[in-house]
């Protein structure tokens, strides 16, 4: 009976050391893991993800490096830059969690399958970032609007994602 009770214990610490390791609830945050950044397949109709890890030592270097790789990165792994060649992305401003992007008017011109694929790579990529709670788009410092009216306002990764799913659906 003895080593039943012995391999009992065993058992019993081998499991809840199993149940610790499926407790930990993720953040969305940037981890030693790295994180992932996203582009947008040559087709333009998906997001493409791929391991990203910067080397920043804050959280404003790591907006503004991840910025700079995000008009890169993608390219050098087969996918499209997020952002047209013709928009420019013109300042980025982080204030209480929300950081805001704002680009050239010539933003107003993607097709809106693209334009979602914008939103949506810029947003999941940069959530990953501590301090940023959300992200917000203007067009000349104006919020970006709908084509059918109203405003985007701040997107968080919910914005794009439904139970791992990404959502490609414009309003």
């Amino acid at each position: 009976m003895r080593i039943s009770r012995k391999i009992l214990a065993a058992f019993v610490f081998i499991m809840i050391l199993a149940c610790a390791g499926c407790s930990r609830k993720s953040s969305g945050k940037a981890d030693d893991d790295g994180r992932w950044m996203y582009g947008i397949d040559v087709d333009e109709i998906e997001l493409e993800r791929f391991k990203y890890k910067t080397k920043a030592e804050d959280s404003e270097e790591d907006i503004s490096i991840t910025l700079k790789d995000l008009e890169e990165m993608p390219v050098k792994k087969g996918s499209l830059n997020p952002l047209p060649a013709d928009v420019e992305l013109q300042g980025a401003e982080i204030c209480d969690g929300v950081l805001t992007l704002d680009f050239s008017d010539d933003y107003y011109n993607m097709g809106s399958t693209r334009e979602v694929l914008c939103r949506g790579a810029y947003v999941l990529t940069l959530m990953q970032i501590q301090g940023v709670d959300g992200v917000e788009f203007t067009v000349n410092n104006k919020p970006l609007e709908y084509s059918t009216g109203g405003e985007v306002g701040v997107m968080t990764e919910d914005t794009f994602v439904d139970g791992g799913t990404v959502l490609l659906e414009a309003e």
